[in-house]
Order: C-alpha cells, then structure tokens, then sequence
C-alpha cells in the first residue's frame, strides 16, 4: 500500500520460513530456471522467453520450469500467445509449462530450481519472488519493490522491465559461475527477506502497534 498515511503499518508478507526454506541444490550440467505465477500480461513471459532465445543461441544449456495457471478468459488467450512464442522460438525441449500446482508442493519446485526470474510490470512486491528467495533461488527480477530490496545488496540481480539482452547477459554470467559463488551474491538478499518478511516477523509487527 503506497498510500502515505499513519495508519499504515507495514509487517511483511508472513512467510512460513519453515515451509519456505532452502535445501542443497543437486549439481545441475544445466542452468535450471524457473518463474510462478499466473499467465497474465503483467508477468511479461515473452521477456523471459527472448532471454531463453538469447541463452539458446549462445550455445548456454538450461531448462525453464513455468509454474502458474491461466485462470481467466484473458489470461488462457495470454497463455496461447506466449506458448506460441515459445514455439515459434524453438524452445519446446528447454522449456516446460508446469501448470497449476498447490501451494503445498511449491516448495519442492523452487528448492531444485537455481534461478528464479520475474520481469513484473507492477510496483507490487510479488510475495511468489519471495518465496522463491527463502527456498534459495537466485532472483534475477525487474520489479521496482525487489529493486528497493536489492540495489545495495546485489544490484548484479537487477534488470529494466521488458529488457531480454540485459537479463540473458545476467543468466550466462550466472550460467558460468560455481553455486557458492551464485549464494554468496544471493545471501544478504535471502537474509534481508528471512529477517522482515516471516510470520514471526508479522505476527510482531501486529501485536507491538495493537
């Protein structure tokens, strides 16, 4: 809420950090990509997808997991385009269209993933990228509340909204890094979010102002 009044108090977003907790990643030969969401225009797909083309060409191997439903008339209209785009693209055996899952076997998705990408067109904190930070995923997004997080804790991970060259130059350096050197550019981001956006957090933040 962007509203300035003082009556807001702001608490995070009540994460279950014991639900939403890293494990040790498997040694990948490719870079496994992965974004959640539903199939709406704001999620910019056919950004992720153009930097996949890029990664594509430039002979990096990776796999892309897309977890997320289309729920509305205008969203399964959205979802025909980008699959179509995927197609077009020649992505069909590097990318993998999930579909709906529960929220109860998220975790075990983000967990094996290494990278989690986002290019969200609104100043929303998308609580999914959240999540994806806590389970350990290295988060390459554009969005403008994860900039605010990030910018001073690993400006590395940050791209402009729509641009597919920056975010493919982000993933091939990423592709070519050991996974302790991705977590150690990841850890001031992961410990910043583990401290202000767990339940306990929330649960603190409401009883100290009511």
């Amino acid at each position: 809420m962007r509203i300035e009044t003082n009556k807001r108090a702001i608490v995070g977003q009540g994460i279950d950090t014991d639900f939403f907790k890293p494990l040790p990643k498997e040694t990948n030969t490719i870079l496994q990509l992965i974004t959640v969401g539903r199939l709406s225009q704001s999620k910019n797909i056919e950004t992720l997808l153009d930097a996949c083309t890029q990664l594509k060409n430039n002979n990096i191997a990776f796999h892309f997991s897309i977890i997320g439903p289309a729920i509305t008339p205008t969203e399964e209209r959205y979802a025909e385009k980008i699959k179509k785009q995927c197609d077009d693209l020649g992505l069909e055996k590097e990318v993998t269209w999930v579909g709906a899952i529960s929220q109860s076997a998220l975790p075990a998705y983000l967990q094996k993933a290494e990278v989690f990408i986002h290019d969200g067109s609104t100043d929303s904190l998308d609580k999914a990228l959240l999540e994806a930070v806590l389970c350990g995923c290295v988060v390459v997004s554009s969005n403008p509340a994860y900039r605010a997080i990030t910018e001073k804790l690993a400006p590395a991970l940050l791209f402009s909204p729509h641009d597919a060259p920056a975010l493919a130059s982000t993933l091939q350096t990423l592709s070519h890094q050991p996974p302790n050197i991705r977590q150690q550019i990841m850890q001031p981001v992961f410990t910043f979010i583990h401290e202000s956006y767990s339940i306990s957090k929330l649960i603190s933040g409401i009883v100290s102002r009511y």
